[in-house]
Order: C-alpha cells, then structure tokens, then sequence
C-alpha cells in the first residue's frame, strides 16, 4: 500500500512577519509541489485557518499583535485544527523556548536561519505522519464498525438460537402429541416430519444406531432413508468434529438431552454440512433412555460469514502489521543518511574546520544522498513493478560482454575497498550481441552483483555468462564466498522488505528491497533465478534469460574501449545555454557547475520566457525543467517546435532537466519534443559531459 499523499493534495500555511522569509518558505515549498498560503501576522493566519485548516502550519515566535506561541494555542483550541501539525519557526534557540513551544501544541522546531533541505526534510515527515495517522483513524474506524456490525450479528445469532431452540421445544412437544394421537394422525405426522426444513432422526441409545430419519436428512446427505437407517450415527458425521460427537452422545445416553451443540455431518461424496444438534428422549417406564428425538439445524451459511468476518478481521491485522513494519524500515532507512546529510552541514558550518576535513564532511554528504536516492528508486521501482506500470520490456540490440565488464567496473572500487575481487567470466563460444531489455538486464545484474560485494567480506566475487540449457538464451552466474544464508531464510529471501538479518545491531544496512525488485524483472523478462547458498561458504544465484541473438550483429567482436580523452575547458567550444528554471537554488547550481566552462548561461523561470528568448535571441542548447509556472516545459518545448517549423529553423537541441524520474516521464519528454531526459538531481560530471558533447558536435540524438 503506497500511503505517500500527493503533494498538490496537501495545503501549508505560513505564517511570519517577515516578507523575506515568507517568500523563501513559499518557494521552497510550492517547488516541492505543495500548495502554500501564507499570513503575515497571527490574527490573519486565524482567520485564514477558520476559513479551512490547511495540512500543516509554519509559525513564526516573535510576531507584533500575537506571538507563535499564542496563535498556537488558539488553534489547537479549534477542533478543525487539533490534529494539525504546527511546526515552530524562530532564531530563538533556548531549550525552555523550545519546550514552550511544545507546551503550546508544537511538534516541531526549525531554528532560524533555516536550510531549504531541512525544512523540506521536516515538512514532508509530519506531513507523511499525520497523513499515516489519519489512515490508522480511519482504519481504526473501519476496525470498530466491523466489530461493532460482529456485534450486532453475534446479537442477531443469539436471538435466532433462542428462536430455534424455542422452535425446537415446541416441535418436540409437537412430537409428543403426534405419538399420543399416532393412530390417527400418523399419515400426516409422517409428511410433515419427512418435509420439515430441519433434519430430524432418532437413534437407540443402546446400540447408537439410526432407528428412524425424515427425508430432510437423506436429501441434503444425498442418501436414500433406507441406507441411512441401521447406520451406527457416527458413520453420519464429519471425521473432524468426532470427539465433540462422542461427548454429546455420552450426554444424551447420561442425561437424556444435548442442547446446541455445533457439530458437522458428512456428505455422500465427503463434503462437510455445518449443523446445531438439539436432542430430546424417549424414556422406559424405568426411566432409562431408550432413543432420541435428534434435530439437525443446517448452519452452513452462518459458518460462512463466520469464518469470512475472521478471514477479514486477520487480514486486516496482517495488513496493518505490514504497514507497521514497512513504516518502521523506512524512517531506519531515511534517517539514517539524514543523519549523516544533516550533522555534516553542521560541521561544515563550524568555522575552524580544515580543508580535508571539509572534504570528508562532504564526501559523506553525497553518499548519504546518494544512499537516499537509490532508496527512493527502488521504492518507485517496486511500486511500478507491483501495480504493473512497469510492464513494457524495450526490446534493443547490446552488447553481453561490455555490459558485464560495465557493471562489474560500477563495483570495483567497493569491491578493491574491501579486499574482494571481482571476476567477469565469458563462455568462449557464446555470442557478445543479443536482443533483449538491456536496461532491465543491467538492473538485475547491479542488485545481484552489489549484494555479493556488500556480503562478502575476504574471497572473490564471480560474474559469468554462459549458453542456457537447450538455447534458450543466456544463463548468468553470480556467486560470491561471502556470509552465506541460512537455510531457514532462504525460502523467503524474493520478499519485499526482507532481510536475513533485522536486528537493529544488523552490521549490513540495506531496505530489503534488491531482491524482490530482481525477482519481479526476472519474471517480466520471462526468465527463472535459483539460488544455492551455505552459512560461512557463500551464495550462487543462477539466472537464466530467454535472450535471442542478434544474428546480423552476432559474430562481431569486442573493440577495445577507450579512455574517453578529457578536453581542456579552455579549448572547448562555447555554448550558449538558456537554463528554463524556477527554482532558484537548483539555477544557482548549475551555474556552479559551469562557471569553469567557457558557456554562457542564460536563467529564465518559467516556459513562457523560455520561448521568447528562443524566438529573440541565439542559442545553442536549452536545458528545459519540465514542471515550472504560467508555462511549464513540456508546453514550451512543443511550441519551440511548433515556432521552428512555421519559421523554417534548424531545430534547437532542448533537453530536459526534471525531478520527475519515472520510465514513463522519459517518455513524455521526448513525446515533447525534447531531445533528451536528464533527471534531478544531476551530477556536475554528467552535466559537462553532456555539454561537451553538443560543444564538440554531437547530433541531437533522442537518448537519456
């Protein structure tokens, strides 16, 4: 279940007296796709929220009129705005302001001056957790209904059962008149019996054989009356319930009675019919217990809903335990490289601080960042592979042999980091060009590969390609002699969130996500994985795909690839790059990364200014984010080229530069009109290169 809200859907208000402030806090925050209200002082940020209470509230201290902490306690005296969470904003950095704050109502402190990573860090936790809340209320709600309607049912069976165990005595009294007036009424007592809904039969006490039944039994067990009768009466019940049945003939033959005892006959062909057994006797002038009056009540139906409502009722416990747990994995999961971002932006800020020591603070920054993109694409991943968005398979002639060496290569530095090696094997004889998902292959084989290196410690890690069994297409080997598996977890290794340590002294990090993300590429390729693995020996997982070889291609053979020569800034052609974006840190950033480039750079914030720089002035590139205001850039690039074509234009390269990362958004980009698709957030290397490309002449190729 994704319980991620849709950012458009949630509604934050500002409140602060400072224009200044107010404008960075509804930038940052209408960048992330929320939608911002903002109030200059506590009584306009009142009237604003008893007009409709937004998602979340950013509140300013120190304010003329009312200060935060008193606009705070006002709404959290409003019951609209009880569950809203308020997050304090001030340069006041006490502990007693802080936990005044709290007393106030807060959940939260942002202490001025404030980093756009941080308040978007906090804003999108309370927002997850008090939509998580809302969910668990509802679903609390949903839980209470349903107990309360099993209530209500229960009430309803109860009623019923004293109903029919009326409806039973006053038939057993029926009996007992009929008998008396036998000789006259026997024709229509016998219709009557043999007709009634129930099912009636009477059993000799001595001998627990069937001395009499009605046709009601012999229908609905699918016998005749006549193979029923002589039948001891345990033959017509179910083997499952035959203690409960011993107990309730003992205390017929004891007592003479048994009253609504939930028992089960057998059918003909085995099947089971849920029943209440009630029984009355017929006694000697003794008083000792000669047969039985027995009645069956079929309560098949009432067993169904019985066990549906449990059904439900576990479900709903297990769904809620697996949200829990999933909950639980991910705060692990994104706290812990927030830490790392979060405590080394303090360090930096320290002012004594060496250059190495920046260097490292900054080093681990960016693998803490790192760390929590890949989180987020496997999550996205998962998610698209779950809900079968990720169904399509791009089908495309590569290479086997360098896509091994290239995946391998990403690993050697973790790999050499820890003393492992890495080898690439190739069957001699096996081809280097197939048709398949290359895309898809590489994703599996970087999961696979990367859990080998990361588990194993000392040895070797071993990546081979070979003929499958019968030509089916390539089989793959990844083997490692890492920490093996034990045996008891190897069956639930392909699980969604799954690891086989989940201890919290775990000393491998990890959300458990890899695995299941190869499992489900594996089966939309139409390929099979197995997997061996012993404790202290290592793991070997076998993949087979059904890759067909490129037959125009397949006999070529590997050329040497070269070092990509590095060309001096100073020696590169110029560009002439407009940069389409609105957020004004990330057009800060790339003109960072260019300012040692001899390009010059020119920042618009919005599509519609966009276009009209192409149209007036000269360009050699546009770098184009997609989701901007007035005009976003899917709009502008479709009307750039709209204008080229009416205007007789070479077409301009536009490439896009979006945070939106999804296989399908790729191909809305292009579908645009732009030439390629470059996802946020975008490294400085990758950006040069790109850059260098169309600087040395590069055809506006459509690629990613």
């Amino acid at each position: 279940m994704n319980i991620t809200p849709d950012p458009a859907s949630i509604e934050i208000l500002i409140v602060d007296d400072n224009p200044t402030n107010l404008g960075l806090l509804d930038a940052i925050l209408t960048e992330a796709g929320w939608r911002v209200r903002i109030a200059p002082n506590g009584l306009t940020a009142l009237s604003s929220a008893a007009l409709k209470a937004p998602h979340l509230v950013l509140l300013d201290i120190n304010m003329p009129d009312l200060d935060g902490w008193e606009v705070c306690r006002r709404m959290k005296a409003d019951a609209d705005m009880r569950e809203v969470p308020i997050i304090f904003l001030s340069a006041l950095t006490e502990t007693e302001d802080k936990l005044k704050g709290f007393e106030a109502g807060g959940v939260d402190y942002i202490t001025k001056p404030f980093s756009a990573s941080e308040v978007l860090a906090r804003v999108k936790v309370h927002i997850h957790l008090s939509v998580t809340k809302a969910m668990l209320t509802d679903q609390r709600g949903e839980l209470m209904r349903e107990v309360e309607l099993r209530r209500h049912a229960e009430e309803e069976l109860r009623r019923a059962n004293d109903v029919l165990e009326e409806k039973i005595r006053e038939r057993t009294a029926d009996l007992t008149r009929a008998n008396l007036a036998l000789t006259t009424s026997e024709q229509r007592y016998m219709d009557l019996y043999d007709h009634s809904p129930d099912m009636y039969v009477s059993v000799n006490a001595e001998t627990a054989r069937i001395e009499m039944c009605n046709q009601t039994l012999a229908d609905k067990l699918r016998y005749t009356k006549a193979e029923i009768v002589g039948k001891p009466i345990f033959d017509l019940y179910h083997p499952e319930c035959m203690d409960e049945v011993k107990k309730a003939f003992q205390s017929f033959v004891t007592t003479g009675e048994v009253h609504n005892a939930e028992l089960a006959l057998k059918k003909r062909d085995g099947a089971k019919v849920d029943v209440n057994l009630n029984v009355t006797s017929v006694r000697d002038a003794c008083g000792k217990v000669k047969y039985s009056r027995s009645c069956w009540i079929d309560i098949s139906e009432r067993k169904r809903i019985e066990r549906a409502l449990a059904a439900a009722r576990e479900q709903a416990e297990r769904a809620n335990q697996a949200k829990s747990e999933f909950l639980a994995m991910m705060s692990h999961e994104i706290r812990t490289p927030m830490n790392a971002i979060l405590g080394n932006i303090e360090l930096l800020q320290e002012p004594d601080i060496t250059d190495n020591e920046r260097r490292a603070y900054l080093a681990v920054q960016q693998q803490a960042g790192e760390s929590l993109l890949t989180l987020i694409d496997d999550i996205l991943e998962l998610s698209r592979l779950e809900a079968g968005g990720a169904e399509q398979v791009s089908l495309c002639s590569f290479n086997l042999h360098q896509l091994l060496h290239s995946v391998a290569s990403l690993l050697d530095r973790l790999a050499d980091s820890k003393g492992t090696a890495i080898q690439v094997e190739m069957e001699e004889n096996l081809s280097h060009t197939w048709i398949g998902d290359e895309r898809r292959i590489r994703q599996i084989l970087l999961n696979l590969l990367g859990n080998a290196v990361k588990f194993t410690d000392e040895g070797q890690v071993r990546l081979k390609a070979r003929s499958a069994p019968e030509g089916e297409g390539v089989a793959i080997t990844v083997a490692d002699t890492g920490i093996g598996i034990p045996e008891p977890q190897q069956q639930r290794i392909f699980e969604h969130f799954y690891q086989v340590d989940s201890t919290s002294t775990r000393p491998y990090g990890g959300s458990g996500l890899g695995l299941a993300i190869v499992h489900k590429l594996i089966r939309l390729l139409r390929g099979s994985i197995t997997m061996e693995s012993a404790l202290g020996v290592g793991t070997c997982f076998d993949m087979v795909l059904p890759l067909r070889e490129d037959v125009a291609d397949g006999s070529k053979q590997v050329a040497p690839v070269e070092a990509p020569s590095v060309s001096q800034p100073s020696k590169e052609p110029e560009l002439r790059v407009l940069l389409a974006e609105d957020s004004l840190d990330n057009a800060l950033l790339i003109q960072s990364f260019m300012k040692r480039t001899p390009h010059h750079l020119t920042v618009v914030v919005n599509g519609a200014l966009a276009l009209e720089k192409v149209q007036s002035d000269a360009f050699d590139l546009v770098l184009m984010d997609m989701q901007m205001p007035i005009m976003d850039g899917y709009e502008a690039t479709r009307l750039i080229r709209r204008w080229e074509v009416e205007h007789g234009r070479t077409p301009l390269p536009v490439l896009a530069l979006t945070a939106h990362a999804l296989h399908g958004d790729r191909d809305k980009s292009l579908e645009a009109g732009c030439d390629r698709h470059l996802t946020k957030p975008i490294k400085k290397r990758l950006l040069l290169k790109v850059l260098s490309e169309y600087a040395n002449g590069a055809t506006s190729q459509k690629i990613v």
